[in-house]
């Protein structure tokens, strides 16, 4: 039913389910998970800390323990990175938060070793450690998608002081110089993320209607794209660019990716980390939206109180992709026709 859109039908299953065995894991964890997607963050919040009982490899397992949010004063506070990776790129935002509330305080990020290059950007965070490394002393620990509960944040107190992130200004000015050929408004594509996120992902056939527009250049930002990927997505219109074996390399990952988002116009993508990076370095993002989405990205808005710069576009059916790619080739032809929402130096 949640997946059909049909939210007080689902509301009530999972309450039935309930009913049948209290506490039953994954019924709290569907109710948590619609409640957030329908705004209701009070009630969401709470239940949707069952996580860890259908998942226990993210638990984890400290005598220290977990942080109410009362004042830290000088303690020490450990924040665990525990799902994706675009989970710890949206949620990092509360280590400012955090530090700017509790200035004597210690904040310590455990992340996931891929993003350490761009988490060193983040402000707020004392220390930085890849998962997986000796954990220091700390006196509270707290989970990264669990702070949202634990400081009470509502749709109107998200912490969306853009950008959090930021890119190398050499790598940024390395990829300029290779871009520079590249005219006319330059968009960046990513169309999936991981293989078990196929509902999100965008077949690439639908790419074409964005090759198609005079004036627009499309650069490839995804990862392992194959030449028939390419070729499919390029259709008839100038082929998508691609950056070759350097991109995402060179500096580990994300890093390369977030200085050619600083070279771009805009970044189109699905629900993938690529997406959450753009929004997080404040680089216009448009997101292309399954009929119903993740939690986060709410119902019934094109915009996101995540990112101020990302701009939603949804399906308007389940599995119809194509009003989808309509919709996002007519705002791109209008954009690709105003010349003052170009980069200024291209």
């Amino acid at each position: 039913m949640q997946q059909l859109g049909q939210f007080d039908e689902a509301l009530h299953g999972y309450e039935r389910a309930l009913q049948l065995k209290p506490n039953f894991p994954s019924a709290r964890f569907g109710r948590a998970n619609l409640n957030l997607l329908l705004g209701h963050f009070q009630t969401g919040w709470p239940e949707y800390e069952c996580r860890f009982q259908i998942n226990e490899r993210i638990y984890r397992k400290f005598v220290q323990p977990t942080w109410d949010g009362t004042p830290l004063g000088q303690r020490t506070i450990l924040l665990e990175a525990e799902q994706g990776l675009g989970d710890t790129i949206q949620f990092v935002r509360y280590a400012a938060a955090i530090k700017k509330q509790h200035p004597a305080s210690t904040v310590i990020v455990e992340a996931q070793p891929a993003l350490m290059k761009l988490l060193e950007t983040c402000s707020g965070i004392d220390r930085l450690l890849p998962r997986g490394d000796p954990l220091p002393s700390f006196d509270v620990h707290a989970p990264l998608m669990g702070l949202p509960g634990i400081v009470n944040t509502t749709l109107d107190t998200i912490p969306a002081d853009i950008p959090y992130l930021a890119a190398d200004p050499l790598l940024v000015e390395q990829w300029r110089d290779r871009l520079k050929t590249v005219t006319g408004l330059r968009v960046g594509l990513n169309w999936r993320g991981r293989p078990i996120s196929h509902q999100r992902g965008i077949p690439v056939e639908y790419l074409r209607l964005l090759t198609e527009l005079p004036g627009v250049r499309l650069i490839s930002l995804q990862k392992r794209a194959s030449p028939d990927e390419l070729s499919a997505a390029s259709g008839n219109g100038p082929p998508i660019i691609d950056l070759g074996d350097d991109f995402d390399t060179a500096s580990g990952p994300f890093m390369d990716t977030a200085a050619v988002m600083k070279n771009l116009d805009l970044v189109i993508a699905c629900d993938t980390s690529v997406a959450h990076l753009a929004g997080a370095l404040g680089v216009p993002v448009w997101l292309a939206l399954p009929f119903v989405p993740d939690w986060r990205w709410l119902l019934d808005r094109s915009d996101s109180p995540w990112y101020p710069t990302m701009r939603l576009f949804r399906q308007k059916q389940p599995g119809n992709w194509a009003s989808v790619f309509e919709d996002l080739q007519s705002a791109l032809r209008l954009l690709s026709q105003d010349p003052l929402n170009r980069l200024p130096d291209h």
